[in-house]
């Protein structure tokens, strides 16, 4: 995961939050840049970057899992309003 706490601490106000991945841009040893973006008071920010080995569903849930948990750790909750995603099938976090 790359980001910092400036970004992460963004997470708290998100109204809407959009979250996607890329395969072509992925780094040789990796399969896909996944990226969420946040979207508050008008203004998009890239919120983070996180280099995946697979699409599998589990690994998006471990991602959100772990986003959520270092953001936590900075003592912000995430609650977008909307989470748009572009993907295959919506990953989940259960």
């Amino acid at each position: 995961m790359f980001s910092c706490k400036n970004n992460l601490h963004f997470f708290s106000p998100i109204e809407v939050l959009y979250v996607g991945g890329t395969f072509k841009s992925a780094p040789k040893f990796s399969h896909q840049l996944f990226t969420n973006h946040g979207l508050s008071n008008g203004h998009y920010v890239s919120l983070e970057f996180i280099l995946l080995a697979n699409k599998h569903q589990t690994s998006y849930g471990d991602l959100f899992r772990h986003t959520v948990s270092e953001v936590a750790k900075l003592g912000v909750d995430v609650f977008p309003t909307i989470v748009s995603a572009d993907f295959e099938t919506p990953p989940t976090t259960q």
